[in-house]
């Protein structure tokens, strides 16, 4: 059909609409409103005129609930498009943390971080979960160690890295870490000279969740939860390409 065609089509349909039951009543209705009766010389031409007013607005109606068809659109018209981009990854994730390793697991929010939930370029949300053409994936392959998720989620903005004796368990009160390890601040306790610290815990993420996923699937991500007497930073420079649509909320 060309595009000829279905402007035809749309009039017709519009037309159609009119005369079905009373809707032409309308454009009486509106000029008895204007006090426009049959004695008027131009009554017959403002009816008319009328109608035809009538199946513009019901054709223009319609687009809005399609596509935008472009080939009605006249100067001055505005047009309205979704430019929303679609979803470029096929799992989303929840966090959750821990005080200690396979301990018990509390959702956490947006608020529980020093500088909210870390955000990510598309093309990392990509690779961290999955392309959305993909239908079916494993766990173990996207979230184990030093796998794609892990390697994304620590290049987020505002991570850090944490120095080796820094960081306490969240159910200690002394230094136990031996290694350096990278995370997110989160908000401060004890009056402020202590913070959480939340890092990646890919053993636990795996054991919380089933190793064969499918797309559209929420994956419990675990985040083990320190205390570190390290004074936040200053936040990161954000990265305009970066969002947090890859987190279920």
């Amino acid at each position: 059909m060309t595009r000829d065609d279905k402007q035809i089509e749309l009039y017709q349909d519009a037309f159609n609409f009119l005369l079905d039951g009373d809707h032409e009543l309308v454009v009486y209705g509106v000029l008895k409103k204007l006090h426009i009766t049959k004695g008027n010389t131009y009554y017959d031409d403002m009816v008319q005129e009328g109608m035809l007013s009538f199946v513009e607005k019901y054709i223009r109606a319609i687009n809005l609930k399609k596509e935008p068809e472009y080939y009605n659109a006249k100067f001055g018209d505005t047009i309205t498009a979704d430019v929303t981009p679609a979803a470029t990854a096929a799992l989303k994730v929840a966090f959750y943390s821990e005080d200690k390793a396979n301990g018990t697991l509390t959702a956490l929010k947006s608020s529980d971080f020093a500088y909210d939930y870390p955000a990510l370029t598309s093309d990392a949300q990509t690779t961290a979960l999955g392309k959305s053409t993909e239908t079916s994936f494993t766990t173990t392959k996207l979230f184990g160690e030093n796998g794609p998720f892990e390697k994304a989620f620590n290049k987020a903005v505002n991570s850090y890295k944490a120095d080796a004796g820094t960081l306490a368990d969240a159910s200690k009160t002394t230094s136990t870490t031996g290694n350096d390890k990278i995370g997110f601040f989160g908000q401060s306790l004890n009056n402020g000279t202590q913070r959480y610290f939340y890092v990646y815990n890919p053993g636990d993420t795996l054991s919380n969740n089933a190793t064969n996923q499918a797309k559209g699937n929420t994956i419990k991500v675990v985040l083990q939860k320190y205390v570190t007497s390290t004074q936040l930073p200053a936040e990161g420079t954000k990265d305009a390409n970066a969002n947090t649509d890859y987190i279920a909320k």
